[in-house]
């Protein structure tokens, strides 16, 4: 289907484009009027729309290394009420562009579970899961935070005194 949008003058910079599906590819030319009407096109452009926003994303177990979180899978079917694959993230500095994110991903829409590793220990993260479009341009949800546990002892670890009141480990 071919839909036309126009602006009402010459004046007018910007033009909200509605309604539009969820996670649709749409293809459109853009360009000027002259006085008669006859138009002037540049080349054929396209966007994608973002998938539908995944919900409930809670943390379910965190370690000193590793912490796993779900959420309310999307449905299967229709494509404009799904998304093609979900990114889990994790990020030390609240995704601010500063520091490295890590991150898991699955392009099975039915799964509501990952699992992200190599998390440092006693540090606050932040979680985020995003919806992949079909341009694989995320729609995060809300984020969940959590502090991982500190490091475990080592194992070959020493009591090497006892008192009364306390035990010495090296």
């Amino acid at each position: 289907a071919v839909i036309q949008w126009r602006t009402q003058d010459s004046t007018t910079a910007a033009k909200d484009l509605t309604p539009l599906d969820r996670n649709t590819t749409y293809y459109y030319f853009m360009g000027a009027l002259n006085w008669n009407g006859a138009p002037n096109f540049d080349a054929l452009r396209t966007f994608t729309t973002l998938s539908a926003r995944p919900q409930n994303l809670a943390l379910t177990v965190i370690d000193h290394n590793s912490a796993a979180l779900t959420w309310t899978a999307l449905p299967f079917a229709p494509s404009n009420a799904t998304a093609l694959a979900y990114r889990l993230e994790a990020s030390s500095t609240n995704f601010n562009g500063a520091g490295a994110y890590i991150t898991a991903a699955t392009s099975n829409m039915g799964q509501n579970a990952l699992t992200l590793s190599g998390l440092d220990g006693n540090t606050t993260y932040y979680f985020r899961i995003g919806a992949l479009n079909q341009a694989l341009a995320p729609n995060y949800s809300t984020s969940a935070v959590a502090t991982t546990l500190a490091l475990p002892l080592p194992l070959d670890s020493l009591i090497t005194g006892v008192s009364p009141t306390g035990i010495t480990i090296t």
